[in-house]
């Protein structure tokens, strides 16, 4: 009897190295350096899930592994927290770094220059044909 207690005890010391060893790597992968070699921009979508934006930056070289995006957003509880937007990522930037600025809402700013006493539906129809502005504003 006494053996079956040992064998359970080395068995649970061998399955808390093992996870105490998962979560230190985990920890270092998420904030090492990423594949990225040079400066990415990635438009995240409104209504973008955590899985379709970990497979966005996955595409766009930011991060190696979704799944690692996913479980960091998920530790973070800031899947409620990623915003839409154009996000533009610089070389190497890491997983945590990346959610950081996703959840901060560090967009790419876009400067326009309206020339005076234009009215709104030419600004809108200028802005519509350099690609500028995608929509519309609804009419009441």
């Amino acid at each position: 009897m006494a053996r079956f207690f040992l064998w359970v005890f080395a068995l649970i010391v061998v399955v808390a190295g093992v996870l105490v060893g998962v979560y230190v790597w985990f920890s270092r992968a998420v904030v090492e350096p990423g594949p990225l070699k040079s400066a990415a921009t990635v438009i995240v979508t409104p209504g973008a899930g955590t899985t379709a934006i970990a497979r966005q930056l996955a595409e766009a070289e930011v991060l190696r592994e979704p799944l690692l995006f996913e479980l960091q957003v998920r530790r973070a509880k800031a899947a409620r927290s990623l915003k839409p937007g154009e996000y533009r990522f610089e070389p190497g930037i890491s997983i945590a770094a990346a959610i950081d600025k996703i959840v901060r809402h560090d967009v790419v700013a876009h400067f326009v220059t309206v020339p005076e006493g234009l009215v709104t539906a030419a600004v809108m129809q200028s802005g519509q044909s350099k690609g500028l502005v995608q929509t519309l504003i609804r009419k009441r």
